[in-house]
């Protein structure tokens, strides 16, 4: 069952979004295989039909509709190579697992990690438009899901303090977090790190897909993780992963907490 968390107008958000999920079949030429990589086309596709852990996943997305230029309403590249990682975790690893999602958009990652066999999940984003598209989509979903998974939406706004975080419903500490280009401006890096501290432990793994661009904030990115966590870089195009010939860009940081 799906828990809205949080704000208020999440809770009425959800209640208009009701209704059978209609999916439109042309929506396969943004699938995994067809043309996946083309972020220039695929982010303005109305739908997207993704392939994890051996399940279909059918993603709405609202990029550029009416207006709307939230980069949250769609499936970046960052967020394919997480998922493609999270599926070489062997299922033994999600069983049981509390897992939360920071800047959910489509909710993708943490339906993927609903599909993989995780216990809890929770989906947050800062932005409540984009949790009624999460919202959606797990409905959408949810029929592939395993009976005795809890899911829940919950706003949560980076650096808010432990009494925000328990008012939204968020409930420190997660077994794993994860999180797809949450590194793209750099004003969002020091919030970041200060809630992956909150909602972690140093028996967490927090896995952040990250696509580097400027050196001033990959420089920026490191000194603010130093303070709190010890980490390794997870490069697919080293490793043999799938993903990494399609995305040399995007690395896996998997962190740990101190």
């Amino acid at each position: 069952m799906l828990s809205l968390l949080g704000l208020g107008a999440v809770g009425e958000a959800g209640k208009a979004i009701a209704g059978p999920f209609i999916f439109d079949p042309r929506a396969a030429l943004c699938s995994d295989g067809r043309f996946s990589t083309d972020e220039s086309g695929c982010i303005f596709a109305n739908q997207r039909l993704f392939y994890r852990a051996g399940r279909e996943i059918y993603i709405e997305q609202r990029f550029g509709q009416k207006g709307s230029r939230s980069t949250g309403a769609a499936v970046w590249e960052a967020n394919l190579v997480l998922t493609r990682y999270m599926e070489t975790l062997t299922p033994s690893y999600w069983k049981r697992k509390r897992v939360i999602e920071l800047g959910t958009g489509t909710g993708f990652a943490a339906i993927t990690a609903a599909m993989l066999g995780a216990a809890d999940v929770t989906a947050t984003d800062g932005d409540d438009r984009v949790l009624e598209l999460a919202a959606k989509n797990f409905e959408a979903n949810e029929a592939a899901f395993g009976s005795d998974l809890s899911t829940y939406l919950a706003q949560l706004r980076w650096g808010s303090s432990r009494d925000e975080l328990e008012e939204a419903g968020i409930r420190p500490t997660y077994d794993v977090i994860v999180g797809a280009d949450l590194t793209y401006y750099k004003d969002n890096i020091y919030p970041l790190v200060v809630t992956l501290a909150d909602l972690s432990s140093p028996d967490t793994d927090i896995f952040l897909a990250h696509k580097q661009r400027q050196e001033e904030n990959e420089t920026y990115l490191h000194e603010q993780l130093a303070t709190f966590f010890d980490w390794e870089e997870i490069r697919g195009n080293e490793r043999g992963l799938s993903w990494g010939k399609d995305h040399p860009s995007v690395v896996i940081l998997r962190l740990r907490k101190r």
